[in-house]
């Protein structure tokens, strides 16, 4: 008895046209099936590539941006350090190129390391130098007595007194010669030449002026220690007035 075999079953065959011939060529045949799988490999592919971007993406973006260093502000503790003064040059009697010649070679400059100090110069208290150091505690004119220039330089409330932030460094020991010891002070010290104004924002506020600490003590703006107020007690009996003028009177 014959045994009848079943059909094999029928594969349809797909065909990608990639030359454009508008015929399956024979490089060009695959199976419905083998099309399919190979359409699902794609895809699972396509997704793993585009899951792989998407993460590497957020991760960039996630990460916490640093403020950078130069933007921080001028005097915060993690600001970057100023450049040095002055590039050095080869001439060893003015090595920072300020056409001025080193006490060492028998000249005048005090500082043949800075450009910016030099006999001559102009003394300044407020802004910055050039190379943006502040100009408040440079000596520009090599003298430490000269801590401010021409008014209203260092003098903004226009009393006639340089605010105490002016200040020069000694550079020779002992107290410097020739200083106008009415506007300013030497602390032995710290060797600093500082200017007397205690409140550069009150005209009021001079050397030896006096302002109410509390109902009981004054602060004396001191002609001694440049720049500073001291506490004084007001006499037994006594307390401490404030004025209009935001002085302070010890009385009854």
């Amino acid at each position: 008895m014959a045994t009848m075999l079943a059909p094999a079953p029928r594969i349809e065959l797909a065909w990608l046209d990639f030359n454009g011939s508008g015929s399956a060529d024979g490089s060009e045949r695959l199976s419905r099936d083998s099309f399919t799988r190979m359409k699902a490999r794609s895809a699972v592919f396509v997704a793993a590539v585009l899951a792989s971007v998407l993460f590497a993406f957020s991760t960039v973006s996630a990460e916490p941006k640093q403020p950078s260093a130069l933007a921080l502000p001028k005097g915060s503790p993690t600001a970057p350090p100023v450049a040095p003064a002055t590039p050095q040059s080869n001439d060893p009697c003015d090595r920072d190129s300020d056409g001025v010649r080193a006490l060492s070679c028998g000249g005048s400059d005090c500082d043949d390391h800075d450009r910016f100090t030099y006999p001559g110069n102009p003394e300044l208290c407020a802004g910055t130098l050039p190379d943006g150091r502040s100009a408040a505690d440079h000596d520009e004119d090599c003298n430490p007595c000269t801590v401010a220039g021409l008014s209203p330089d260092g003098d903004d409330d226009h009393d006639g007194f340089v605010a105490g932030r002016c200040r020069n460094h000694v550079r020779s020991p002992g107290a410097p010669i020739g200083c106008d010891l009415r506007n300013v002070g030497y602390d032995a010290t710290s060797g600093w030449v500082l200017a007397k104004d205690c409140d550069d924002t009150n005209m009021a506020v001079v050397p030896n002026a006096q302002i109410c600490a509390d109902a009981h003590n004054v602060r004396i703006c001191s002609s001694m220690v440049a720049g500073s107020f001291v506490l004084a007690s007001c006499p037994a009996g006594t307390t401490c007035l404030a004025q209009p003028n935001s002085l302070g009177v010890c009385g009854h």
